[in-house]
């Protein structure tokens, strides 16, 4: 799948969220998409497909964080050997883009999505995600990002590791 795609998926639910393509950049990773963006890495958001006891997810998140999979597994009621990230190939058949431009709706079938509690948060109340080609970004309003993943709200990132007793 592309960002023809993604755009036909969007346009079919009236979407306000926008494509947009960065010219002469690959924007696999939040610094890169960032950069050609001229935008915060706050405000790029990840979408990552997690393997879970034979059926996959998908998990939008700040880029700047780590997903935890135990939190993951904690909400499935699955053991944590569980869940892991997807591999490429999964990803790919699961959701139909590759990872690096999978975005956080319009997969190739319809896939359980969990968004990170704090992605509403962002300030501005706007993010930038996967746009389905390695240099296409989709530009969206958190509530229209939130409606169109149907996805519920999980604490899902790597608490700070403690050093000497205090949180990093």
């Amino acid at each position: 799948m592309t960002s023809v795609d993604l755009s036909r998926w969007t346009a079919s639910r009236g979407s306000t969220a926008e494509l947009i393509r960065c010219p002469g950049s690959e924007t696999p990773d939040v610094a890169s998409s960032a950069a050609a963006l001229g935008v915060d890495g706050s405000c790029i958001d990840k979408s990552l497909v997690f393997a879970c006891d034979g059926e996959c997810i998908v998990v939008v998140t700040n880029g700047e964080e780590r997903v935890d999979p135990k939190k993951l597994a904690r909400r499935l009621g699955l053991a944590n050997k569980r869940v892991r990230l997807a591999s490429p190939t999964e990803a790919i058949a699961e959701c139909g883009y590759a990872p690096g431009t999978v975005p956080p709706f319009g997969h190739r079938r319809e896939l359980r999505v969990f968004v990170d509690e704090k992605v509403p948060l962002v300030p501005g109340g706007v993010v930038w995600g996967g746009g389905g080609d390695i240099d296409m970004e989709v530009k969206v309003d958190v509530d229209e990002l939130l409606r169109l993943t149907e996805g519920e709200l999980l604490d899902v990132k790597q608490n700070p590791k403690k050093k000497n007793g205090a949180e990093n």
